[in-house]
């Protein structure tokens, strides 16, 4: 029960990308992080970051404090 901190850092392969669609891109990846968790996603509570480009781009997300 109640809230789980995630930290979700967004590391694009350029400057191409809009920030305000990268976390609804990774809508996918935290169903499937909360899924292999047993656990609903509304319970994650998120701290979005972005980092300046590096390809190939990646998105790194810790979970808990």
């Amino acid at each position: 029960t109640g809230d789980i901190a995630i930290d979700v850092l967004f590391i694009p392969p350029d400057n191409r990308g809009d920030r305000w669609n990268m976390p609804q891109r990774a809508k996918a990846l935290i169903d499937g992080i909360a899924d292999a968790l047993d656990v609903n996603d509304k319970r994650f509570l998120p701290t979005i970051r972005f980092s300046k480009p590096v390809k190939p781009g990646k998105v790194i997300v810790t979970i808990g404090d």
